[in-house]
């Protein structure tokens, strides 16, 4: 698991695929935050905790379970970056 705090690869990765429609800047905001907070959590809690914030903003929310459930279908393998051998690496 990442360490605290360091889902920001994860987050780009994720809204770079698919940008939240319709989100305003604060809203986005929030949604990073909110995911980055829940991607802290063992999976399996962290739907549970999302459910307990009614308080949130409804599309916040959404988007945040959305991701949540495209984080759970890929598997992890956008948990951590890409390990590249030096050979690898394009100059």
């Amino acid at each position: 698991m990442p360490a605290k705090g360091s889902h920001g690869t994860l987050l780009q990765n994720m809204h770079s695929i698919s940008p939240p429609p319709g989100l305003n800047p604060l809203q986005r905001i929030r949604v990073d935050a909110l995911l980055d907070e829940l991607l802290d959590l063992p999976e399996e809690a962290r739907l549970a905790n999302l459910g307990a914030r009614s308080a949130e903003d409804p599309a916040v929310l959404a988007e945040v379970r959305s991701l949540l459930r495209a984080a759970h279908a890929s598997g992890g393998f956008l948990d951590e970056p890409p390990h590249m051998a030096p050979d690898d690496v394009v100059r």
